[in-house]
């Protein structure tokens, strides 16, 4: 009597289901994003995103609180995708490094500039909006702006780094104007009310770095 072959067990492939996930996820939060552009924060429901998502309203709320999709929505837009990458490691930022001419370093940064800012400063300034009335995205706010100064200090360090500072400009000083170029309220007024393309803010951008940090100080 011979054994009987037992059948081979099946692995379970979950690529699908998480690629379908994945696309939901993406679809959510393209929609909050929209809406909360168009809207404003307050005016936004979990409800509208939902729709606008083409999902039920359980799902969206699976996907986190309307605090929690609002950060998602400007870690997607700083990034430009949903990969878990800092923007420090992506290659927008190594470009920007990637020279050892201070003067380079900021006409390239100015790029980087204008890239994030079209990206994020519609979103940004959802959250900045918000922030008077909500203690939560007051605290986004906070991160957001400690995120960004951590960013002008490294700008600062690899100028100097590069012997880029004129005699009596410190990196402390160089920190807080690139600080101040960068925010992304001022490319919101800019482009929005003022009507400035990219490339005329990215030009501008480029231009006052250069004056304000590697021009001696009067």
């Amino acid at each position: 009597m011979t054994a009987r072959t037992q059948p081979l067990a099946r692995s379970y492939d979950s690529s699908g289901r998480q690629a379908r996930a994945a696309e939901g996820r993406r679809r959510i939060l393209a929609a909050a994003h929209d809406l909360f552009v168009a809207r404003g924060y307050a005016r936004t429901t979990m409800t509208d995103i939902a729709a606008a998502a083409g999902v039920s309203a359980p799902t969206v709320y699976a996907a986190g609180t309307k605090a929690a999709l609002l950060k998602s929505c400007v870690d997607v837009a700083l990034a430009g995708d949903a990969e878990p990458v800092a923007i420090l490691h992506r290659p927008l930022a190594q470009w920007v490094y990637d020279t050892d001419d201070p003067r380079e370093v900021l006409s390239r940064y100015a790029v980087m500039m204008g890239e994030l800012g079209a990206r994020a400063a519609p979103i940004y300034d959802v959250v900045v909006r918000a922030a008077d009335s909500d203690p939560g995205i007051a605290e986004l706010l906070a991160d957001l702006e400690r995120q960004r100064l951590r960013a002008s200090t490294i700008l600062a360090e690899a100028i100097a780094a590069r012997s880029g500072l004129p005699a009596g400009r410190t990196v402390a000083e160089v920190r807080d104007t690139v600080w101040v170029c960068n925010a992304p309220e001022l490319y919101v007024t800019l482009t929005r009310k003022r009507r400035w393309s990219k490339r005329r803010y990215v030009d501008w951008s480029r231009n006052t770095l250069l004056q304000l940090v590697l021009a001696p100080p009067a």
